[in-house]
């Protein structure tokens, strides 16, 4: 039996792997910053950035299905509120990030 590739399923699996990349980095980027800011002592900038980010994200959970981008975010906004010690938020955050994980459970 010969194996034959499928270039579309490589092509949309590429499509897929750039998108999770640049998640990535924007994460990574997003973490990295604001984490600068707490340490120069600016946490109202750090607070105003994470709380920007989430306005930004509630947006965009309203708008489409959520899935695992939405909970990966809420996932750094999350470590970040606990970098400036804003632990009911952890809390608030983490929970929604379970929902998120039930819901993409539940459609698989």
């Amino acid at each position: 039996m010969m194996w034959s590739r499928n270039p579309i399923k490589v092509r949309e699996l590429r499509v897929l792997m750039d998108g999770v990349t640049n998640l990535e980095e924007n994460l990574q980027e997003l973490y990295t910053e604001v984490n600068r800011i707490i340490k120069e002592g600016d946490t109202e900038t750090a607070r105003e950035i994470v709380d920007a980010n989430y306005e930004a994200l509630l947006s965009q959970l309203g708008d489409e299905a959520a899935g695992i981008e939405q909970a990966a975010m809420l996932d750094i906004l999350a470590q970040l509120r606990l970098s400036l010690g804003d632990y009911d938020e952890v809390e608030q955050l983490l929970a929604q990030v379970g929902e998120i994980c039930k819901y993409i459970t539940y459609m698989i």
